[in-house]
């Protein structure tokens, strides 16, 4: 098992979802993972802000953001623009 923990940030709305990605990740033998969750993206960002990831999950449809917006205004922020 390789010691290095792999940073994911999942970004859903739906707690169902986030419970079942959660779960299907860490059932991985291979890797650590270290799973964060936010319900909407302004709480995405912030918590990215906080701590850098190394994986996103990102639900296009949340209920701050829709569509292909959601997509760039997290890349905006993360990228400093």
């Amino acid at each position: 098992m390789n010691n290095t923990s792999i940073k994911v940030l999942i970004i859903e709305d739906s707690a169902a979802q986030q419970r079942f990605l959660r779960k299907s990740i860490e059932l991985s033998t291979a890797h650590h993972f270290d799973v964060r969750c936010a319900s909407d993206l302004e709480t995405g960002i912030e918590e990215a802000g906080r701590s850098p990831c190394d994986v996103v999950l990102l639900d296009l449809n949340l209920p701050d953001s829709t569509g292909k917006d959601t997509l760039l205004r997290f890349q905006g922020v993360i990228k400093g623009g």
